[in-house]
């Protein structure tokens, strides 16, 4: 402190340099909360297009082969049954694995789930 800061002054710089540190520790974590709130979302938007497009694959009468999915649609429904997807995997990487996994699901010696 310099000579001549009364004891007021030096308590309104501490005080204000205090609420710049809150105010800036309030905003990191609205910003974190903000980030968790959109991937909530996106995982929850992801899980329903797989569960859409895996119920409908699994129908007898499936007018929408595994060749006309869009890459995002493939994540999503292998997402949705718990594959791992390796990283980086391209459309007919996504492809083999859900041809596999439908495989499993209408082999009953290949799979302890019941087809639909």
């Amino acid at each position: 402190m310099s000579k001549g800061v009364t004891s007021d002054e030096a308590f309104a710089i501490v005080q204000e340099h205090t609420d710049e540190k809150l105010a800036q520790l309030q905003a990191k974590v609205a910003k974190t909360a903000k980030r968790q709130r959109k991937r909530t979302h996106e995982v929850r938007d992801a899980n329903e297009l797989g569960s859409r497009v895996w119920n409908e694959l699994i129908r007898p009468n499936c007018e929408r082969p595994i060749e006309k999915l869009l890459a995002p649609e493939l994540r999503a429904c292998l997402t949705f049954r718990s594959v791992t997807i390796p990283e980086h995997a391209r459309k007919p990487t996504l492809k083999e694995l859900l041809d596999a996994e439908l495989t499993r699901y209408n082999e009953p010696e290949l799979s302890s789930e019941e087809p639909a």
